[in-house]
């Protein structure tokens, strides 16, 4: 045989080999394990209901959470300490001298202290306390929100120095209204009753 046939049957060996090995080399990738693909991302979980923290003007914080069936609770810590918990069926607290009361119509906490004080707001308000000297009074011509133990919220006007006017709400809807000529109305169960001297606002079961 010559040399240029045994050169010729040499190189058509090599390539069949290389095609061989080539053709076994993809067949093994192919048959790779499933796990050797890329890791899927796990799904996010879904988020927790976010708990909204409110400063109240006796000091204490309430920790107001909304639920899944459209109400809300909330827990009251005065200094890092639980002092109350509230909720739907326990929509009052009374602490010392002061009253929390949770508002299911919006998730605000008021804050009703022995001084007469009424507070109920989403957003912090300045710690008050006694070497601060009481509370400034209310400006002529502004209107405060305050929560009742009845769950109504009673929305206060001064007019004058001497001239007040409330009218009282619950869950958005208005149960009475009061003023120097009418300051007692009876709603729901609850008797309201408008301090003409001090536009403070009280109800009684």
């Amino acid at each position: 045989m010559s040399n240029s046939r045994r050169i010729r049957l040499s190189l058509t060996s090599a390539v069949l080999a290389l095609a061989t090995v080539t053709a076994l080399a993809s067949t093994a990738v192919a048959a790779a394990p499933a796990d050797d693909a890329a890791p899927v991302a796990a799904m996010p979980s879904a988020a927790a209901p976010a708990t909204q923290d409110i400063a109240l003007s006796d000091g204490s914080v309430a920790h107001v959470t909304p639920l899944a069936d459209g109400t809300f609770q909330a827990w009251v810590t005065y200094r890092g300490t639980r002092t109350a918990s509230l909720d739907a069926a326990h929509g009052t607290a009374r602490v010392g001298g002061t009253t929390y009361v949770l508002n299911q119509a919006n998730g605000f906490v008021g804050a009703i202290e022995s001084s007469g004080w009424h507070s109920e707001s989403d957003t912090p308000r300045p710690r008050t306390d006694s070497r601060r000297g009481p509370a400034k009074p209310q400006p002529v011509g502004t209107t405060r929100d305050r929560a009742l133990p009845s769950g109504a919220v009673a929305h206060v006007t001064r007019f004058s120095p001497t001239r007040w006017q409330a009218w009282i709400t619950l869950g958005g809807a208005r149960l009475a209204s009061l003023d120097a000529t009418h300051p007692t109305a009876w709603a729901d169960g609850w008797s309201y009753r408008l301090d003409a001297h001090n536009g403070t606002v009280t109800a009684r079961a």
